[in-house]
């Protein structure tokens, strides 16, 4: 028989005090806990920042890990794995890792050479596609799934397939309080002689406080010494988007309702010690929550290991949490059933003592230095078991090809070009020239580039720059006829009162991407409603190039807007209408939707293939995945190289295609529509496409030259038969930066490891998720 494996180091990842999170606050306290029994071994604390000069942290954290930046996780793998620590142990929530759904921490996991356990804080039964695949990811590449409910543990197997004997129940660890009297503390806060109602946690909208400030007065009328605690700062992500609105709303309510005497806030973040005492000092626990949508709940966890009487909402972890006498629920959004129940457990105290006592039985194991414990016997299970089963060298999330030695955006020359008006056109090799001015065109494209950088990378710096160009495009709109215009001169004046539909249209795509991806509630809102009144008139629109665009945008505002009616009708229409034309003029050998190929071609099957997912329309995703490959293929060079069609001449239906000049724009749409393809298919054949493209840009085309210029950041303004046009104009720059978003993006969100189809790229799934906000702790 083999002697039990040694284990001599865990590592944990996560949030960590002192930023302000459930997770950190989570983090900090298995660590303070492992720290005590999982002696004499070493522990090692990563943390995670979501601001750009991190935190003050204890000594225990011994590496900080940028979340938007991607290098980050990499370097943090070859940290761990020079120390070679034995297990690593990671909190997972989807909002604190970069990357879209947190992606960016599976290259972290695919470069760690010890086995992975991660404790999944946020599960979701109708996860969008891209959280889908990563939570699939790591029921892959993680030794253990650790989940503190055991709702969560059906979902991991019924949604996301993950083996049983992958899954461990641990609970939500607890401190280990003393079962007291109320009273013992209620003098500590000046409420001795009243029934102390207690609800606590980082404060934002999702916790339904409203609901409990609406019941005191019921409950006042039979228990006039009742007070109402609320305790806890502003969540911070919630502080930066809107402030204090929420907290200020419930003050105002509080006025409002005559109860400034009995009901209380705490606008701080709270030490364990202070906590444990006002936990201590309350008759009853509310949680008044909103959704269901909840596998866990630390504060709930805390209340319950304090033998606390609870009257909740029923989200999942209440639900189980609650079960068999040990608290009260109440339907969601309901005062009256809140103020019901608190009345019935302040009368009667024979039965709320009866429930104390059930909840801090049932607690008992939930103690941290417990589930310490049950964490260091997984960690010693785990690396038992890659003894038995070394780490195979399978494919990477993504293929090694594609995730591996890709820049990182720079945003140096995008600044460059711009002022406070917007972006100017063009450049004298890499020197702004103010000559020419402004376009739509390009402030839209502008607009789509930095809301994608938010979107992957979630850096408030670019704020600003997102604000600049969504200004741009107010202005540029003309409300008299409700169509933008296109061209501003330096002078700012406007040089026409309409612009093309195309311009419309790319002011669209540039909105929906705003409208997703908006840093903050006020870009939010101004895209919205800018968008909402361009949309109308593209339904006579007749530019293919123009209704490619605003359906490419409206799926991109559809994303955080799913339901809006107006935008899906508007789809099927313009969706049917470009069909239609493919229908019209494609044959066997010429599947394409005009009888010459001229610019942004890949713009119409990229509008088809997603429109097809949505609607959906099997015959039509067909017909544009057709198109792509057929294009693709008058793309490409005797050896390979990717040969974008020039503009001196295109290409019509029977002709020969013109070898230059050859745009930026040209290749991007092609890595766009590529990445849509790959989304849909599930195929690495359009990951290799996408990449070949990028290739173009890198130096792999008809003049073995680069166009891109990694000392500004920059672009040059197209391949000319005696070498790159040398200016570095805002249009190829942003063809660039939008090329290379879009295929981190796609490197971020796909998982084609157990989903590949043939070498074709032909459709094997049109699996369509519902789009839902994740839920962090």
């Amino acid at each position: 028989m083999s002697e039990e494996r040694q284990l001599n180091s865990i590592a944990v990842i996560g949030t960590y005090q002192p930023r302000q999170c459930g997770i950190a606050t989570f983090t900090t306290d298995l660590c303070h806990a492992l720290a005590e029994v999982f002696q004499p071994g070493r522990l090692l604390a990563l943390a995670l920042d979501d601001v750009p000069e991190g935190y003050a942290y204890p000594d225990e954290v011994c590496f900080q890990i940028r979340a938007a930046q991607r290098v980050d996780y990499r370097l943090a793998a070859n940290f761990l794995n020079i120390n070679q620590v034995d297990t690593v142990v990671v909190q997972h929530a989807f909002g604190i890792f970069g990357g879209p759904a947190g992606s960016h921490l599976l290259r972290l996991i695919q470069d760690l050479t010890m086995p992975v356990i991660a404790n999944l804080h946020t599960l979701l039964t109708e996860p969008r596609q891209d959280q889908r695949a990563v939570v699939t990811e790591l029921g892959r590449r993680c030794t253990r799934l650790l989940v503190m409910s055991h709702r969560a543990s059906d979902m991991l197997k019924s949604i996301y397939k993950v083996p049983e004997h992958k899954i461990r129940f641990i609970p939500h660890g607890i401190p280990d309080m003393s079962f007291i009297d109320p009273n013992f503390y209620k003098d500590k806060f000046g409420v001795e002689g009243k029934k102390v109602i207690l609800t606590f946690g980082l404060l934002s909208p999702n916790k339904g406080i409203e609901y409990m400030i609406q019941a005191m007065p019921e409950v006042m009328k039979r228990h006039p010494e009742a007070v109402y605690l609320v305790l806890g700062a502003t969540h911070p992500q919630v502080k930066r988007t809107v402030g204090e609105e929420y907290r200020q709303g419930l003050q105002r309510m509080v006025r409002e309702l005559g109860l400034t005497e009995n009901v209380a806030f705490q606008n701080r973040f709270l030490t364990l010690e202070e906590l444990c005492q006002y936990i201590g000092a309350a008759d009853i626990y509310v949680t008044p929550y909103l959704a269901p949508e909840q596998i866990t709940s630390g504060t709930l966890a805390y209340a319950v290991g304090a033998g606390k009487a609870v009257v909740s909402t029923p989200y999942w972890y209440a639900e189980e949490m609650l079960a068999d006498g040990r608290g009260c629920l109440v339907p969601f959004r309901n005062s009256k059933g809140l103020a019901d129940k608190v009345n019935y457990l302040l009368d009667n105290e024979t039965e709320r003592h009866a429930m104390r006592i059930r909840a801090y039985e049932f607690a008992r194991g939930m103690t941290w230095q417990k589930v310490a414990s049950e964490y260091v016997q997984v960690a010693r299970e785990a690396a038992e078991e890659r003894l038995r089963q070394p780490k195979p060298l399978a494919a990477a999330f993504m293929p090694t090809k594609t995730a591996e030695n890709l820049p990182e955006p720079d945003l140096r020359h995008l600044r460059a070009m711009t002022d406070d008006t917007g972006i100017l056109q063009h450049a004298l090799y890499s020197i702004p020239n103010r000559k020419h001015g402004y376009s739509l065109d390009d402030n839209a494209r502008a607009l789509n580039a930095v809301s994608l950088y938010y979107q992957l990378y979630q850096d408030d710096s670019v704020a600003p720059l997102i604000g600049t160009y969504l200004a741009f495009l107010v202005h540029a709109f003309n409300s008299d006829n409700k169509r933008f215009r296109n061209f501003l001169s330096y002078d700012r004046r406007w040089q026409e009162e309409e612009g093309s539909e195309d311009s419309h249209g790319r002011a669209l795509l540039g909105l929906g991407a705003a409208a997703a991806n908006a840093p903050d509630a006020s870009i939010l809102s101004l895209a919205v409603r800018l968008f909402a009144e361009a949309l109308p008139p593209t339904e006579h629109f007749t530019s293919l190039r123009a209704i490619a665009f605003t359906l490419i945008g409206i799926h991109a505002y559809l994303e955080r807007f799913a339901g809006d009616a107006t935008a899906r009708r508007m789809r099927a229409t313009l969706a049917e209408k470009m069909f239609a034309y493919f229908r019209q003029n494609a044959t066997d050998d010429w599947p394409w939707f005009e009888q010459k190929i001229t610019y942004a071609n890949a713009r119409l099957p990229h509008a088809l293939i997603l429109s097809a997912q949505w609607i959906p329309n099997q015959e039509m995703g067909d017909a544009g995945l057709r198109a792509l490959r057929w294009l693709l293929k008058q793309q490409t060079a005797d050896n390979g190289h990717i040969s974008i069609i020039g503009n001196h001449g295109w290409y019509p239906n029977g002709g020969e295609p013109a070898p230059f000049d050859q745009q930026p724009i040209e290749a991007m749409a092609l890595i766009e529509a590529c990445a849509e393809a790959c989304v849909w298919t599930r195929s690495e054949y359009w990951l290799d496409e996408a990449r070949r493209c990028l290739d173009w840009f890198i130096g792999r085309n008809d003049l073995n030259v680069p166009l891109c210029d990694f000392k500004t950041g920059g672009c040059c303004d197209g391949l000319q038969p005696d070498g790159p046009n040398q200016n570095q104009g805002a249009e190829s720059t942003l063809a660039w930066l939008i090329s290379l978003l879009a295929l981190l993006r796609l490197i971020g969100t796909r998982n084609l490891a157990d989903n590949t189809t043939s070498e074709t790229g032909e459709n094997e799934t049109s699996d369509n998720d519902d789009q839902h906000e994740d839920a962090d702790e």
